[in-house]
This record gives structure tokens, C-alpha cells and sequence, in this order.
């Protein structure tokens, strides 16, 4: 199966803003509408350059590799690669990778041509494909090079958040496999390089959420949409849509407001990494121990060097001074 990994769909027109709550303002209230690419949104120049690489790349790529962060739209793009393409009569064949390793069942047989057309094949998350699953699909991509009635005639679609190359480089991923994959490249940009497009985009997911869910159409103030471009978006598209969807909710007015974004944002935040918690702990417990260098020789001067002295200002023994004079490099 495939995860759930989307772009906004193109926006409708826009219902009539509900009377209550303060009056939206910008491109995300007003449903200006994005660039709309075969269903991808977006007007930034990333985007518009992903658009025309994949109308030119789209009647041509038997294997194309897209590239993109954890959210960004990558099985979208691929899509709307296959619907752009000569094969798009034919079934579109998601495949993850990421379950073959659990799964021994051949997918093979399902990227064979149908009764329905020619088939195009959807590696998502390439990189988790194990060993064995690699080389068989270098050795489908290779008899697809070759002349003959026996060719597949396949179009493989992989797509990837992580580094191919340097997978390849550490022999986690086939070096043959990398390079027939790699005939055609794109890559989606991450929302945080692309926030022109996030009132748009906001707009989009937010017709939609209001629609699922059965809500009084829901726009966008001014200072919501300020909180959002400001955010990073770690999560991109996929995050952003989360974060709507809550708010849509946690809000009592048909419009979103600041405080019912921050709230999303804060509750959908991922918790703490366990490694920037012991970073965070030993840089306190840095700052603690040179406070504590510096009151120890500060007592230590004051006791012109004399140990006993020095040890009965601090309230501890001889011996023990010398511990924390050792532990501390006082």
C-alpha cells in the first residue's frame, strides 16, 4: 500500500464568507487562486519549475526518481507524472517498500501488462527496499533495455526522502539499481522553501477539512496565516494539513484565528528528540559546573590557597574540596 503522501488539490471556488468572527484578509481568505498543475498547487518559482520539468519529462521517462523531504508531495507528483504520461489508460501500481521485508509475496507479477494497458509501477520509499527485492528490480528495469518481444514494457516511478548516493556509498543501496533509477530526476521542494505558497495551499486544505468534516466554511486571518508562514514545517505538506485540520476544529468561529493555529501547532509539535534533551541537559550542567568553578576559586583566593580554609567556607571536607577541585579543574 501507499501512504498517504498528497498535495493540495487545485481550489474551487469559494463559498461566501460567514458573517461571525473577525473578516479574513489576504490570499488565503479571498481563495486567490494558485497555479493549478493537473492536480499540484503552487505559484512559487520551485513549483513552476517542477511543472514544466514534468510536462517535458512526462512523454518521454520509462524510470524517474523523485526526491523530496518526509510530506512534500512525492506520490502526488508521481501521479500526476503517470496521468501526463502514454501510460496513463494503464493501472497505477503502488508498491512500498518499506512492508517487502514482511511481505515475500511477488510484486513482479503486478507491474506485468493487463487486459487494461501497460502498467506503471509506484516505489515509494525506495530506499527501504531490502536486498534481494533491489536486484530483482534492477533486473526488470535491465530486460526493459533490451529488444524483443519478451521486453517489459514498465515505467517505474521511485521516490525517496533519503540520500540515494550516499546509501549507495555505504552499500545500503545496489550502485546498478541507483543509475538505472536515476535516467530521470525531480525533486519536491519542502514547504519552508516555498511559503508563498502556503496561503494557497492552507486554503486548499481547508475547503477540504470544512467539507469532510461537515464545517461552516473556514478561512484564514490575517495572523494565522503570519503564524503559519513562520513556522518550519518539519512535517511539510503533510504536517500543515494536520495542523489545519485541528485547527479547523479547536476554532469557535467559522474564520481561524491566531490562537486556534498556535494551539494546533502546539499540540501536534513531535515531542523532544531523546538527543537534543541530553544536549539541552548537559549544556545546563555545563553552565552549572562553571558557576561552581568560579565560586570555588573565587573562595579559594579569598583563603589565599589554604585548603582547610577554602573547605571550611564551603561547608565540606578537606578531601572532598580536593574532589571538586579535580572534577571541575578549579
Amino acid at each position: 500500500m501507499m501512504r498517504a503522501e498528497t498535495l493540495a488539490p487545485a481550489p474551487s471556488r469559494p463559498r461566501a464568507a460567514a458573517a461571525r468572527g473577525p473578516r479574513p484578509t489576504g490570499p488565503s481568505a479571498v481563495g486567490r487562486p494558485g497555479v493549478a498543475f493537473h492536480g499540484l498547487l503552487g505559484r512559487t518559482p520551485a513549483m513552476r519549475q517542477l511543472f514544466a520539468t514534468l510536462e517535458r519529462f512526462a512523454p518521454h521517462a520509462r524510470t524517474t526518481l523523485i526526491s523530496g523531504e518526509i510530506g512534500t508531495g512525492k506520490g502526488a507528483v508521481a501521479r500526476t507524472l503517470y496521468r501526463l504520461g502514454p501510460r496513463r489508460g494503464g493501472p497505477f501500481v503502488p508498491v512500498a517498500c518499506a512492508d517487502l521485508a514482511d511481505d515475500t509475496s511477488s510484486w513482479t507479477a503486478r507491474l506485468l501488462p493487463t487486459a487494461d494497458g501497460e502498467v506503471t509501477g509506484y516505489f515509494a520509499d525506495v530506499a527501504d527496499l531490502p536486498g534481494a527485492e533491489q536486484l530483482r528490480l534492477a533486473r526488470l528495469l535491465a530486460a526493459g533495455d533490451e529488444s524483443g518481444p519478451a521486453r517489459p514494457d514498465v515505467h517505474v516511478i521511485a521516490a525517496t526522502a533519503r540520500d540515494l548516493g550516499a546509501a549507495m556509498a555505504a552499500g545500503q543501496f545496489r550502485a546498478d539499481l541507483y543509475y538505472r533509477l536515476g535516467v530521470f530526476t525531480l525533486h519536491v521542494p519542502p514547504l519552508r522553501a516555498r511559503l508563498d505558497d502556503l496561503p494557497d495551499l492552507a486554503a486548499a486544505f481547508l475547503r477540504e477539512i470544512a467539507a469532510r468534516l461537515h464545517l461552516v466554511g473556514r478561512g484564514l486571518t490575517p495572523g494565522a496565516t503570519r503564524v503559519l508562514q513562520a513556522h518550519d514545517w518539519p512535517g511539510n505538506l503533510r504536517e500543515l494539513r494536520n495542523v489545519l485540520e485541528r485547527a479547523a476544529v479547536l476554532s469557535d468561529q467559522d474564520v481561524v484565528g491566531e490562537s486556534a493555529v498556535r494551539a494546533a501547532l502546539a499540540a501536534t509539535a513531535p515531542p523532544r528528540p531523546a538527543a537534543a534533551a541530553v544536549a539541552a541537559d548537559d549544556a545546563a550542567a555545563g553552565r552549572l559546573d562553571a558557576a561552581q568553578r568560579a565560586h570555588v576559586r573565587a573562595v579559594l583566593h579569598g583563603a589565599r590557597g589554604n585548603k582547610t580554609a577554602a573547605a571550611a567556607t564551603l561547608g565540606i571536607s578537606r578531601r572532598a574540596l580536593y574532589r571538586l577541585i579535580d572534577r571541575l579543574g578549579a
